[in-house]
């Protein structure tokens, strides 16, 4: 993913908590338009920065699933915490005892 679409991303999951923050606090109306306001109704709001965030999910677990992906035998990954290098015969990390992501 890009900063940009990144950036975009953390300005989606800020309006959602402030959505929620206001229906709680009772600044805020439960309001489903039709049609519908993707800006405005909180349930669009709210659904979009879940959407958002299921998709950054998704990337960075893909990333951390080809990060530590098993290599040529003999090979090794790196430990997403510590990055130490390890054997691909061991699915914890040596040093901090952190699992192996990814298999």
């Amino acid at each position: 993913m890009t900063k940009d679409e990144l950036l975009q991303i953390k300005e989606h999951l800020t309006a959602a908590h402030q959505m929620v923050s206001d229906l709680c606090q009772g600044n805020r109306r439960w309001t489903m338009s039709v049609p519908a306001r993707f800006g405005y109704d909180p349930d669009l709001v709210i659904d979009h920065a879940l959407v958002d965030a299921d998709k950054m999910l998704i990337q960075l677990l893909s990333d951390a699933e080809q990060r530590n992906a098993p290599t040529e035998a003999g090979g090794e990954w790196t430990c997403t915490k510590c990055k130490t290098r390890n054997s691909d015969d061991k699915s914890i990390c040596g040093f901090c005892d952190t699992p192996r992501l990814g298999g």
